[in-house]
Formats: C-alpha cells, structure tokens, sequence
C-alpha cells in the first residue's frame, strides 16, 4: 500500500483518534439534549397533575374566595 505524498502516515492516527473522541462528544451531547428533554416533560407533567389535582381537591376557601370575587365583581359593575 502507497501513501499519497499529501497524507503521510502519520497524520492518519492522530486523525483517527480525533474523530473516535468527537464521536463520544457527540454522543454525549445527543445523550444530555434527551435528559434535558425529558427533565422539561417531567416538570410539565408535574405542573399538569398539580393542575388538576388542585381543581379537583378545591377547598371551602377557595370556593368561597372565588364567590366572594364574584360577587364584589357584579357589584362593581353596577
């Protein structure tokens, strides 16, 4: 096998070390945009079931706050 004058031999190692390690630096990017993707749909999610356990486990204060604002709206129309 000839090496062209232009790529000596020694130029290939180095070459393919650098590319082995740019392969695992891209990995490992690929790898930590899924984790922050999937950290993001886990506190959605989180913010979701809070959402609707709130509306559903709504308290007497609650309800009688939003009467009250209700009622002082109406009033405050007039």
């Amino acid at each position: 096998m000839t090496t062209p004058p232009y790529a000596p031999t020694t130029t290939t190692r180095p070459r393919h070390h650098m590319l082995f390690w740019m392969a695992i630096v891209e990995q490992l990017s690929i790898g930590r945009v899924w984790q922050e993707e999937g950290e993001r749909n886990e506190r959605r999610l989180l913010v979701l079931e809070w959402n609707r356990s709130y509306a559903a486990n709504s308290t007497s204060y609650d309800l009688h706050h939003k009467a009250i604002t209700g009622l002082v709206g109406s009033i405050e129309k007039r």
